[in-house]
């Protein structure tokens, strides 16, 4: 009974926030440009920017506000050639600091503003005054003593512009002569860590997303959304976990050495927990999705299979094989970046340790170390995998 309940309320919410998305991004323009009954301008409405607009307007562009068809053209065309993060250094630590590339970036068009800035007139935000500019080089020069002793001006990166490579300064335990609001080389305590790091940030995350401005006679709200995919994905998770029979949830998510491998002993193992299922309805469903599914710990298969049965129920349990394996794939996106910035780490890890010993080995330039490192770190992830599917337990012992 539960479980006949549990199905047409994930369908009904599934499809509902589906709804809500799309009704999220219908944007109307009536009204718009006219004022409200307490007299003040209409800003009322999802406002969106579909165009990638400089904050600032270029100096060559001097007072123009609008850019020409060539000049957005132009801009595109930059940036299509632009390697931007997909663009490898011969340091290690910046490269698994680009460990989300461009390839999981989107790109917007060239708008036909040439600034977001525009007061004053030029463009550009005033330069700072005086007083503005002395508690700036406070900061910089606090930040640049913290890096002294660190690769970055080792290598005289762009990060200690200004500064020298060193010992640790005596100065390092010091209590910073400002409010710190933004990440320093140093964690002694959560004033050290940025506003973001303590969710203390209260501003909106970007310039170029989406607001929605709901006003007021004496009040004006400003809301923004972000993550909403996320959000979406583990909406779904719950409502998929909570949807399959407890039986099959358990034959899933039991170890090998529990089940046998087989539907027969997955089936008494689950009847011995008080739960109801029997080999004829785990050949069943483990048929509608075209794969074995006994044991199959992880996670991964259990949130497809029940993705396939939510969408299953409400367009037809045919496509039940199709929406498991896209579920399959939907999840393997986000593996696959883990593992990229993991095989990353782990790179730079490998080369950072041996190279305490054998010293031409940290050099990351020095390709046979970067193989040899990054070959390391794949090995790894291939036992784990191996191991996971071999091993009884699933590799519980071994992570």
């Amino acid at each position: 009974m539960k479980r006949r309940l549990w199905r047409p309320l994930g369908v009904a919410t599934t499809l509902a926030t589906i709804l809500t998305l799309l009704q999220l991004t219908a944007v109307s323009v009536d009204g718009q440009g006219q004022r409200t009954a307490w007299g003040d301008p209409n800003l009322e409405g999802i406002w969106l920017d579909v165009y990638d607009t400089p904050f600032e307007r270029a100096s060559e562009l001097g007072g123009r506000e609008l850019a020409t068809p060539e000049e957005r053209a132009a801009r595109d065309q930059a940036r299509m050639i632009n390697p931007g993060r997909n663009e490898r250094s011969g340091l290690a630590a910046r490269d698994v600091a680009g460990a989300y590339n461009a390839v999981y970036t989107s790109a917007k068009p060239a708008g036909p503003w040439t600034s977001l800035v525009v007061d004053p007139p030029n463009g550009n935000i005033p330069a700072l005054t005086v007083e503005a500019k002395e508690r700036a080089d406070v900061k910089r020069d606090w930040r640049l003593m913290l890096l002294r002793n660190t690769e970055t001006c080792e290598e005289a990166a762009p990060g200690c512009s200004g500064g020298n490579y060193g010992p640790p300064s005596p100065r390092r335990f010091d209590v910073a002569p400002f409010y710190n609001t933004s990440r320093m080389n140093r964690h002694d305590g959560p004033e050290d860590q940025s506003l973001g790091d303590r969710c203390m940030r209260g501003i909106t995350p970007d310039f170029r997303g989406f607001r929605r401005i709901v006003q007021g006679d004496d009040s004006i709200a400003i809301g923004y959304g972000g993550m909403l995919m996320e959000s979406f994905v583990a909406i779904s998770a719950l409502i998929a976990a909570s949807v399959i029979d407890p039986g099959l949830y358990y034959s899933m998510n039991a170890p090998l050495g529990l089940t046998g491998g087989t539907v027969e002993g997955a089936a008494e193992f689950v009847n011995g927990l008080g739960f109801t299922l029997t080999p004829d309805q785990l050949s069943a469903a483990a048929a509608a999705v075209e794969e074995d599914l006994v044991s199959r710990t992880g996670g991964a298969p259990t949130l497809a299979l029940g993705i396939s049965t939510i969408f299953s129920d409400a367009f037809g349990g045919g496509l039940a094989a199709f929406w498991y394996h896209f579920a399959i794939m939907f999840e393997a996106l986000f593996i696959l970046t883990a593992v990229d910035a993991g095989t990353r780490v782990g790179r730079f890890m490998v080369q950072d340790t041996v190279g305490n010993v054998w010293k031409r080995y940290a050099d990351t330039s020095w390709k046979p170390a970067a193989w040899s490192a990054s070959a390391v770190v794949v090995a790894c992830w291939g036992y784990m995998l191996y191991v996971g599917v071999t091993d009884p337990l699933g590799g519980i012992n071994q992570l």
